[in-house]
């Protein structure tokens, strides 16, 4: 072999070692740019307020509570836990806040789907209206919008006291009879994995919106 097809084969290993490099790095580059822009845009504060989503420095501790579930099962604070979690605290009767929120969640919820990022949250009601609505009825309710949706129910001062540590009032408006309603908060709880109340979304809903700021919220969090 003479010395020139030597130097030869060596330039040629050392182009395609060039080549390789070259390859590696518009690859490391491009995943850079893939994970960067499939990564969910954090919002600060003022931004996510401006989106009607409140979010508290620290997480609050809801008080120890044991309802029942829409299968008619006993639930207690360890339903939050491991999952985040949407609450609205509504009634089967209302006649058209609560239907809406609850399909507006059903949007937010068909969004996250799409975005590969649905898994490890919960929708869920509490019932304002535990009288009437017992777990068989609150069993279908919920799942005419999504099979996955949960529900609770149970004494009217333990609901109280859950909906106080989320921060929703409600009333039984006076009159009406058996069909009477009630009045209460429109705000959508945000609880994080640990059972802890993170912040709120305001009315009015608008699913893309609810996505937006749900994933800033869940990226951001530091649990």
């Amino acid at each position: 072999m003479t010395t020139a097809t030597i130097d030869h084969e060596a330039q040629s290993r050392g182009i395609k070692r060039t080549i390789f490099a070259l390859l590696a790095l518009i690859a490391l580059i491009g995943l850079g740019f893939f994970y960067k822009f499939t990564q969910p845009r954090i919002l600060s504060p003022s931004d996510l307020r401006a989106n009607n989503v409140w979010v508290f420095e620290t997480a609050r501790i809801p008080r120890d509570f044991v309802l029942l579930d829409e299968r008619g099962e006993t639930a207690t604070n360890a339903i939050f836990e491991g999952k985040w979690t949407l609450i609205f605290f509504g009634f089967t009767n209302c006649p058209d806040i609560c239907p809406s929120a609850m399909a507006q969640m059903r949007d937010m919820q068909t969004m996250l789907r799409d975005q590969g990022r649905d898994e490890n949250v919960q929708y869920m009601l509490v019932s304002v209206d535990p009288d009437r609505d017992t777990p068989d009825v609150l069993g279908p309710y919920v799942e005419f919008f999504d099979p996955s949706f949960r529900a609770l129910t149970g004494e009217y001062l333990t609901i109280k006291q859950l909906a106080t540590d989320f921060n929703v009032a409600f009333s039984k408006v006076p009159g009406g009879g058996e069909f009477y309603s009630v009045d209460h908060s429109g705000n959508i709880a945000i609880v994080n994995p640990y059972g802890h109340y993170q912040g709120f979304i305001r009315p009015p809903f608008n699913p893309g919106q609810m996505v937006l700021t749900f994933n800033s919220v869940r990226a951001s969090w530091r649990g």
